[in-house]
């Protein structure tokens, strides 16, 4: 310590640290500093939420004259990799401090998406950006907003986050979060939407026999696949139209229907299947 009448000068140090401080020690007399210059040589590794006592001002007053380096109350400033905040009312209150902090990356959302209900989808999560490049690995979260499990990844280098596959199980606009955190638990989002478009069931016959006597009942049983498992969840509604020549000849509404010919001719059966959103597959078969 070296002391200079109403100040004096130190070199603190703590851990691996070493730094200037000018301690203030007459109560009465206000300090200023005339263009002070701060310098910075980090040769260790600051925790998060250090802080640097470089002026101890123990006086009544408030510091008085221009920034460090001009910086104002407050300011962030990087250094060596490092972030700092500079605060001319820390510690005590009228101290000079410095304080490493951490600086939460930022989430750029992609452009809305789109598509169908059931298909594995690739879908485009945008990018992130950190000024504090020593804060990797990030981890990615990706809340779908479907109430499925999210997705999560690390990634070790800022920029553009690699696509992740979906699938959305029904019809809607989703609203699809992307959450990144960073070493330090910095953390920084961004939404996007999906739009994803209801598709129809496809639909088959089943037991239509290539020919058949008349008088011999024929029974008919359709098979139903919806892309959506939730409207598969859901169910259908069914409609049968059978014609006889051109004409109509039978109906129904369950999941099958049984007929009777009761005479030589040309049958058609037709059968549609309606799921809960009033999407219809169709198909005809001629027994």
């Amino acid at each position: 310590e070296i002391t200079y009448g109403d100040w004096s000068s130190d070199v603190c140090s703590s851990d691996l640290s070493g730094y200037s401080q000018i301690r203030m020690t007459n109560s009465s007399i206000q300090m200023f500093l005339n263009s002070p210059r701060l310098e910075m040589l980090t040769t260790f590794t600051p925790a998060i939420g250090d802080s640097f006592v470089i002026v101890d001002n123990q006086t009544l007053f408030g510091y008085s004259g221009p920034g460090f380096n001009g910086l104002p109350q407050g300011t962030i400033f990087a250094n060596g990799g490092f972030f700092f905040q500079i605060s001319y009312s820390g510690g005590s209150g009228n101290d000079v401090v410095l304080k490493h902090i951490n600086t939460a990356p930022t989430v750029t959302a992609p452009a809305n998406q789109s598509t169908t209900e059931g298909a594995r989808t690739t879908l485009s999560l945008g990018s992130f950006a950190d000024v504090d490049t020593l804060d990797n690995p990030w981890s990615v979260n990706v809340n779908w907003g479907d109430s499925t499990n999210p997705t999560g990844f690390s990634v070790s280098s800022i920029g553009a986050l690699a696509n992740q596959r979906h699938v959305f199980a029904d019809n809607g606009t989703y609203t699809v979060t992307v959450q990144v955190t960073d070493m330090n638990g910095g953390v920084g989002s961004a939404t996007f939407q999906v739009t994803v478009t209801n598709i129809g069931p496809l639909v088959t016959i089943s037991g239509t026999p290539d020919s058949s006597p008349e008088g011999t009942p024929i029974s008919l049983t359709p098979v139903v696949v919806d892309p959506s498992s939730a409207d598969n969840a859901e169910g259908f509604t069914y409609a049968w139209s059978v014609t006889k020549n051109g004409a109509s000849f039978a109906s129904g509404t369950t999941s099958s229907i049984s007929f009777k010919p009761d005479d030589n001719g040309t049958y058609v059966a037709t059968f549609s299947a309606t799921d809960k959103d009033g999407a219809t597959g169709t198909t005809t078969a001629s027994p």
